[in-house]
């Protein structure tokens, strides 16, 4: 199964990779190739963040892994990202969401505030874009992290069963 996270730069897109990695699922960390990639570089160097993506997280899945990859959801690849997956691989969105002003003192927090993905107006620009994404399952990230956790976990039991316990 592929669990695809989307939200807002902030919002928990790793913390919740990172909870599903801890319960067995590979993960896909995308920001890094964001970093590399700033929109400032040019168009081909985004391309390339998807075409990375889609060659690992299809990979993975093709070994039998089940596998988690974060991304905003509001560039104008995602849509035939996500399709394309989903169309050889089992695929649920999960929305990861928290207030704005969190969002923003968590990219601030990170060291990012030089990076040009990361203004004022480009984090703004994402919060409300990513409103219109289609999910499957939506967290809460504003509480504490045992509570995202319980929320991860139920998706985790809807979808690929409870193999917890």
């Amino acid at each position: 199964m592929i669990a695809l996270i989307v939200g807002a730069r902030g919002a928990g897109k790793s913390t919740v990779g990172k909870m599903l990695e801890s319960y067995g699922f590979s993960i896909c960390m995308n920001e890094a190739r964001y970093i590399k990639a700033e929109p400032n570089k040019g168009e081909k160097a985004r391309d390339l963040v998807y075409r990375d993506a889609y060659s690992e997280v299809s990979e993975l899945v093709r070994r039998g892994l089940n596998v988690s990859c974060e991304f905003t959801g509001t560039d104008k690849r995602w849509p035939s990202f996500k399709e394309s997956l989903s169309e050889g691989f089992p695929l649920v969105v999960i929305k990861v969401e928290c207030p704005p002003l969190m969002a923003a003192q968590r990219v601030d927090k990170r060291g990012w505030a030089n990076h040009s993905f990361s203004s004022s107006g480009e984090l703004t620009r994402i919060q409300n874009k990513s409103r219109d994404i289609l999910f499957d399952f939506r967290v809460d990230n504003s509480g504490s992290l045992q509570d995202t956790e319980k929320q991860v976990l139920r998706i985790i039991n809807q979808c690929v069963g409870d193999k917890n316990g």
